[in-house]
């Protein structure tokens, strides 16, 4: 189940924590001079100035009782590659199962309920950037979105 959060919800810290775990094991050296209160005032603050821009949502993955992931995913319009035409594209910024629950299908799972999403707010096509150097993450995306294209560190993935 998707559960929508937002600054004013009681799930707000506990996803933020969720989120700088996930910033802290995917990019240790871009944070190794900051302490975790830092990082979580700072991704706080980006969050919040992006919800105001519009158009941002932020979810948490709930199976059971439990929290297994969380996302970050915007919409807008967007060129689609090798064509002229732009197309209102949901957006995957951050996108995590939690590493005990990985492996379990949870994560394709989760990912068809935010594109179901995306579809609800009118969305055509769905985008994803991946660092080129996580291989685990490219494994995953190159199953779900079949079109790619490579530019210096990082692979953009998508499907329409």
């Amino acid at each position: 189940m998707l559960h929508r959060v937002s600054p004013e919800a009681p799930e707000w810290p506990f996803f933020l924590e969720l989120y700088a775990d996930y910033l802290l094991e995917n990019w240790p050296g871009e944070f190794q001079h900051q302490s975790r209160s830092s990082i979580i005032r700072n991704l706080e603050k980006q969050l919040c100035d992006r919800i105001v821009e519009g158009g941002r949502y932020l979810f948490l993955f709930k199976k059971e009782n439990d929290y297994v992931g969380f996302a970050n995913v915007y919409v807008m319009d967007r060129q689609v590659p090798d064509r002229p035409d732009t197309v209102l594209t949901l957006h995957i910024a951050e996108f995590c199962i939690l590493p005990a629950f990985r492996r379990k299908q949870l994560g394709s799972h989760f990912l068809n309920n935010l594109i179901e999403f995306g579809e609800s707010k009118g969305t055509k096509m769905v985008w994803a950037e991946v660092d080129t150097t996580n291989e685990r993450a490219l494994s995953f995306w190159t199953l779900q979105l079949p079109h790619s294209l490579q530019n210096m560190n990082r692979t953009s993935l998508w499907r329409i």
